[in-house]
């Protein structure tokens, strides 16, 4: 688990059931050894990349969904997770797309949405940062702005010196 993953492990129960959206290959929750990880009942990682829904396929308590998030946020049923989290996602997606996914992500959740992504837009120049082929959806398309997830009840905090941003949204169960 990297830094990230400790910050959000405080805010995951052993009996939460976790949503991850655009998941990667889980390097800040789930892609290290135990005792080194977020404890939960239940991971469903969601990523439209096939070679990271492949490496991450073999993790206990983790279901591997290979689908763009977009075509599958939908089907969930309201309150169907404890958490939902974005790490590093909403950023790969256009702006039209990003009130869509948020409001998903929202209705899904039953306790808490958290939401990790760049404070200034920066253009991405690794399309390969894993080494498994490169990936043309790691390109950054757009920018969330802190103000714009405090109007939605976000609660923000900028956890690392690059100033990114991490919000959390408590919601009403």
């Amino acid at each position: 688990m990297n830094w990230l993953g400790r910050i959000i492990s405080k805010e995951i129960k052993e009996e939460d059931k976790v949503l991850d959206l655009g998941c990667g290959i889980m390097q800040a929750t789930m892609y290290t050894l135990e005792p080194d990880r977020i404890k939960c009942k239940l991971v469903v990682g969601v990523d439209a990349y096939e070679p990271y829904i492949k490496r991450i396929s073999n993790i206990e308590n983790v279901v591997a969904i290979h689908a763009f998030t977009e075509d599958i946020i939908d089907g969930f049923m309201d309150k169907s997770f404890d958490i939902v989290i974005a790490l590093d996602f909403l950023e790969h997606l256009e702006e039209c797309e990003i009130d869509v996914i948020v409001g998903e992500m929202e209705r899904i959740a039953r306790k808490k949405v958290i939401i990790y992504t760049p404070k200034e837009f920066k253009k991405q120049d690794t399309l390969n940062p894993y080494g498994m082929g490169e990936n043309e959806l790691q390109q950054h398309k757009s920018l969330i702005k802190d103000e714009w997830l405090i109007r939605k009840g976000y609660t923000i905090y900028y956890p690392q010196e690059s100033g990114n941003i991490l919000a959390i949204k408590e919601m009403g169960q």
